[in-house]
């Protein structure tokens, strides 16, 4: 007999021993022990039994019993009332993760109620911040959550949003039950519903279960279980980009490199800068340039004959520098300064949208939190004639000049104000636009937009801006152990170059500085693989950057930018980057010179 047949609850003491009442309401009387008392429930031992069956003497006898038993079996109704409210429906039914471009985890009752909250980019953090999630339903909390990214500027308007759902049931779900594993569907189907119906307009959202291993790598490399879902699944099918939902990269650092790349709508930010500061790189010395015309370089040459800058006849002697004056879209050059009235420049770079809210933070690590500047300036292409409004968003001060005409002056400190100026445009015609900012302390974000009568409210888009550069195209430079290729398309001019799998493969960027300062170089590539193809960046044969990251783009003919900081002297300087790992560098279409000055 299992021990759990002869458990009883005391419902009377005396002299000679108790009563107890079994599960099956038969009354036994067992001998007296001192640690008995009323309505304590207790194993009995068969040995204590005196008598099995108790026949109660009367009615009076029963009514006496019937208070101590109601209590008793509202006892036992409470304990279980608590058990599966406060205890059954808390264990953790699943785990859910939420991939905008904040990436972050909820942890779900069984009752659908979240239980913790975790944030795994800084973007996670921020969007977390003042955010009471505990307690309240799923559904609703996702709610909130796609509301208050949407305030951040995490969508686009007037176009379709990805964003990725993963979840996982939790340990002490038994899931493997078909009809536990029912319900799991039904939960899952329950959140897309609800997004769908709420946001169909703005917002596709792809919802996945995946598997306990896949949460345990996630979690082992401090990423989401839908980023590292893509991420496997691409690793399994021998590819990268290859995923239907392709997310954007997170800043949370991993031993994991993920080939998937933003198509979900985001606010665009420029690449990550590299990790050296302006501060310990030198101010090289130039190189005197003699008169020689650049090399022709076959396709497909391995060798180092007539590639080499330090073998051949013409060792020491540099080639002309083949830059070329350029027009490229995707954004405006923006300079960064480290005080309110751009005057200590930082750094500079290229932002394909003006759509940024830094919050508390920095806009990079070189720039301060607070009391800083930015310069953004290049063309703008409307796509209708007719009047247009621009309008900033922006905490503290803006000056705004659209075809060098100010429009926009509201330079003071302030809370986040809507600041509005118009003028007629024709359409496709590219005007002159520069946006001036600053930070003063604490908040800080900066938006701009523009309407018309045929154009909705919207950030300008990265499409209709562009700005003026120095470019300096692949195949054009010097180069060793690297080869000239035109096969993978989305290059711009002749090719590129592919630095194979080769530690040591170099390439030498010849260009032509006008004056000192600060500039800013600036890589389109690609980098099929799964894995970071770093190089070294020297300049005049001092060492600036130990290590530069060039990590995967999706795929061969996806191209991105990555981009560093140097100081450069005026005259003509040899760039170096290097191959430093036995995988080669990537493939580089052309090396962009920014520089601040206008």
């Amino acid at each position: 007999m299992n021990d759990l047949d002869n458990i009883g609850v005391v419902i009377k003491v005396d002299k000679d021993g108790a009563v107890v009442m079994t599960d099956e309401v038969v009354f036994k009387r067992i001998r007296k022990r001192e640690d008995l008392q009323k309505g304590q429930k207790i194993l009995i031992n068969e040995n204590d039994v005196i008598d099995n069956d108790v026949t109660l003497e009367s009615k009076k006898t029963i009514k006496y019993y019937y208070p101590l038993l109601a209590g008793i079996a509202s006892v036992i109704l409470v304990v279980f009332v608590f058990y599966r409210v406060f205890v059954v429906n808390n264990t953790t039914y699943s785990y859910v993760s939420i991939d905008i471009n904040p990436s972050i985890e909820l942890e779900v009752s069984r009752a659908e109620s979240i239980k913790d909250v975790r944030a795994f980019n800084e973007d996670g953090k921020r969007l977390l911040e003042n955010m009471e999630l505990e307690g309240m339903n799923i559904n609703k909390a996702i709610k909130l959550i796609i509301d208050k990214s949407r305030g951040m500027g995490y969508f686009k308007n007037n176009e379709i949003n990805s964003i990725l759902i993963a979840a996982v049931p939790g340990k002490d779900s038994n899931i493997e039950k078909t009809e536990e594993e029912k319900k799991f569907n039904d939960f899952l189907d329950r959140i897309k519903k609800d997004i769908k119906i709420t946001y169909s307009s703005f917002i596709d959202a792809k919802v996945i279960m995946v598997s306990q291993g896949i949460r345990e790598k996630a979690e082992k490399n401090n990423l989401s279980m839908g980023r590292y879902y893509i991420y496997s699944q691409e690793k399994m099918e021998g590819k990268q980009g290859s995923a239907q939902l392709q997310l954007p990269p997170t800043d949370t650092e991993s031993p994991i490199t993920t080939g998937a790349h933003i198509t979900t709508n985001l606010p665009m930010t420029a690449s990550q800068p590299a990790t050296c500061t302006i501060s310990s790189l030198p101010l090289s010395t130039p190189q005197k340039l003699q008169a020689k015309p650049t090399y022709s370089i076959p396709a497909n040459d391995k060798s180092n004959a007539g590639n080499d800058l330090e073998k051949g006849k013409d060792a020491g002697v540099l080639p002309t520098p083949q830059q070329i004056e350029a027009i490229l879209g995707s954004g405006l050059k923006g300079a960064y300064y480290n005080n309110s009235d751009l005057t200590q420049l930082a750094m500079c770079r290229i932002d394909p949208e003006i759509n940024f809210r830094w919050v508390e933070d920095s806009p990079d690590g070189l720039i301060g939190n607070d009391t800083f500047s930015v310069r953004w300036t290049g063309l703008v292409v409307p796509r209708f004639s007719e009047r247009y409004t621009f309008s900033t968003y922006a905490d503290d001060g803006v000056r705004l000049w659209v075809n060098n005409v100010l429009i926009i002056d509201n330079w003071k400190s302030q809370r986040s104000a809507t600041s509005q100026g118009s003028l007629d445009l024709a359409a496709g015609r590219q005007y002159d636009i520069k946006l001036e900012y600053f930070e003063d302390v604490k908040a800080c974000q900066v938006k701009l937009f523009w309407s018309s009568k045929s154009q909705k409210a919207e950030i300008i888009p990265s499409s209709q801006l562009y700005h003026k550069t120095v470019v300096y195209q692949g195949e054009d430079a010097k180069f060793s152990r690297c080869i000239k290729e035109s096969s993978n398309s989305g290059f711009s001019g002749n090719g590129y170059v592919n630095f194979i799998n080769e530690k040591g493969s170099y390439v030498d960027w010849i260009v032509d500085i006008k004056k000192d300062g600060i500039y800013t170089l600036n890589f389109h590539y690609t980098n099929g693989t799964d894995i970071d193809r770093p190089l070294e960046i020297i300049v005049n044969e001092i060492p600036v950057c130990n290590r530069l990251s060039f990590i995967g783009t999706g795929s061969w003919t996806l191209w991105k930018h990555q981009y560093v900081p140097l100081n450069l002297k005026a005259g003509i300087n040899v760039i170096r980057t290097i191959a430093i790992t036995k995988d080669g560098g990537p493939n580089i279409d052309y090396m962009e010179l920014i520089a601040a000055q206008n």
